[in-house]
């Protein structure tokens, strides 16, 4: 075990009011020195990140954090921090608690120690231990050690979700299982067939339809068989409408929805009957 150092706290303490200080003496600097101390600086900023997190999952396992006022991770830390004077972002507490939760999967060792020594933030973390989750459930893998290894390496360099998200993507191209992959096709199916959404421009909510050009054809005969729209008459609550596309690039065509009903037909009156009369004159 390492030993503790003479008053942690306090060293910690002095370190902060060194960096506070910083741009005081900053003039005194020459110019080539500056890229160095801008490096150092970003050190230090991982490493006591890396050492928050340290000590906030020490906290955790030794029931520090269940046995007081503010058994919640992401409460104990705001507590910690406002009776310090010390400000923290929400968003911080959050991440930190999500990092408790699953510092104990199985897989994920290799990251809690990336984050507790300042190479991979909480926050990166956090997407890092959410997508290795849901490729263990998708994927049919042998060495989950070496796709941790990866993922842990493209979130120091800065990787973000949207990088993450493709990967997950490639894993489940080569390796996903063919259940898997037919239910995300299912869903993306159903993802990219419609939209809908308000319009707050003009308060109407509209119906978007991405169709192949056989689809388009079908849908675009079928709402050309019905009348045209007319105007209201009377107080009425906005229509709303259907769009269509062929394809890619297709322009959009839009049609008020649901559809106006035909405004009904008027029979004429018939005639009235001529009766016979007695005159000679017609």
């Amino acid at each position: 075990m390492t030993p503790v150092p003479v008053d942690v706290s306090a060293q910690l303490a002095a370190a902060a009011a060194l960096l506070r200080g910083v741009g005081q003496w900053l003039p005194a600097l020459g110019s080539d020195d500056l890229a160095g101390l801008a490096a150092a600086t970003a050190d230090v900023v991982a490493a006591a990140r890396g050492a928050q997190a340290a000590v906030v999952l020490e906290a955790q396992s030794r029931g520090v954090i269940a046995s007081s006022d503010n058994p919640r991770v992401a409460d104990w830390v705001a507590a910690s921090h406002e009776d310090a004077g010390v400000p923290v972002h929400t968003a911080t507490g959050r991440s930190l608690a999500l990092l408790t939760r699953v510092a104990d999967r199985h897989g994920l060792a290799p990251l809690v120690q990336a984050v507790t020594t300042g190479a991979v933030t909480v926050e990166a973390a956090s997407h890092v231990a959410g997508a290795f989750a849901r490729l263990q459930r998708q994927v049919e893998l042998r060495d989950w050690d070496l796709v941790m290894t990866g993922l842990i390496g493209w979130a120091a360099e800065g990787a973000i979700m949207r990088d993450l998200a493709e990967f997950e993507e490639s894993m489940l191209a080569r390796f996903g299982t063919d259940t898997e992959f037919d239910d995300r096709e299912r869903r993306h199916d159903r993802r990219d067939f419609s939209l809908f959404r308000r319009n707050w421009r003009t308060g109407m909510y509209e119906a978007q339809l991405q169709l192949d050009p056989a689809s388009e054809a079908v849908f675009s005969t079928a709402l050309h068989a019905l009348p045209p729209p007319r105007p209201a008459t009377g107080p009425m609550a906005p229509a709303s409408r259907t769009c269509a596309r062929s394809g890619p690039g297709a322009r959009t065509r839009c049609w008020p929805w649901p559809p106006t009903p035909p405004a009904p037909t008027k029979t004429p009156p018939a005639p009235a009957p001529k009766h016979a009369s007695s005159s000679p004159w017609p």
